[in-house]
């Protein structure tokens, strides 16, 4: 290609992007692609850069409708049946469960934000366990390790034609977006946390699942740039599981000794997850 047309180009690029930096337009990306020379840049590489960018701003542009409810009584890690049914029927309200922008609901201290997990079993016998990298954005969850798949169960999920599903739908739809090369055999409400003993734990309430799969199960890259860091997935037994509580994240402990009857660590601080 020409160079003093591209450089005629580049130099219109910026000077557009100077005269709408600070308006009302989102955010602009600058992706330099220079080869030089050291490491080239490969367009699988931009093309990654470029999608990412994009896709993070149509996320911030539409509007997310979490799923959310009034405070519920019990604490900690309810596993008892009756409770948990007693819980969701609460939720659902009859087919009319109540949905609120996230940033109304961030806000929100008169509502609980209800955030469906999974914990991965595989036909071995074997949970998913995947450790967060050391820059993750939690600076309290850098470095520890997780069972926990999961996510906000959102408008998105919501089947009026099937009201009980939406918290299989949401973990389905998560575990897609976060993990490839696994299938979906059955997936089991097993119990919720309801930690109440600082402001973001009274904001939210986590059902957890315990889900049969098949298959690898690697994080996406998507997730890897983000919160995992590469490599840090393997399948563990109950017994590796227990020789690691004191790596995993304070839920992920609550849910192994509920789950597996493993005593707590001594040095657990029981935080948010």
């Amino acid at each position: 290609m020409n160079q003093d047309t591209l450089k005629q180009l580049q130099e219109a690029y910026q000077t557009a992007a100077e005269s709408f930096e600070g308006g009302t337009a989102p955010k602009i990306f600058h992706v330099d692609t220079s080869d030089t020379g050291n490491s080239p840049v490969s367009f699988q590489q931009v093309a990654y850069v470029v999608a990412t960018a994009v896709t993070e701003v149509i996320e911030g542009l539409s509007a997310q409708m979490l799923l959310v409810t009034k405070p519920v009584a019990f604490e900690m890690f309810n596993r008892d049946k009756d409770v948990i049914e007693e819980t969701i029927g609460t939720i659902l309200r009859d087919g009319k469960p109540q949905f609120l922008g996230r940033e109304t609901a961030e806000k929100s201290h008169d509502m609980q934000q209800i955030v469906p997990y999974a914990v991965l079993e595989n036909p071995d016998e074997l949970y998913f366990f995947a450790r967060r990298r050391s820059d993750a954005r939690r600076v309290d969850l850098r470095g520890r390790g997780t069972l926990l798949v999961g996510g906000h169960a959102e408008q998105r999920d919501w089947d009026p034609n099937a009201p009980g599903s939406i918290f299989q739908r949401c973990l389905r739809r998560e575990l897609d977006e976060e993990l490839v090369g696994i299938s979906i055999d059955r997936i089991d409400p097993v119990g919720f946390i309801n930690d109440n003993r600082n402001a973001m734990g009274k904001q939210h309430l986590a059902f957890i699942h315990k889900v049969k799969v098949g298959g690898r199960a690697l994080i996406r890259r998507q997730a890897l740039d983000v919160e995992f860091g590469r490599g840090s997935n393997e399948w563990l037994t109950r017994d590796e599981i227990a020789e690691r509580m004191g790596e995993l994240d304070p839920w992920s402990q609550l849910v192994a000794s509920g789950l597996f009857e493993l005593p707590m660590p001594e040095s657990s601080q029981m935080q948010l997850f």
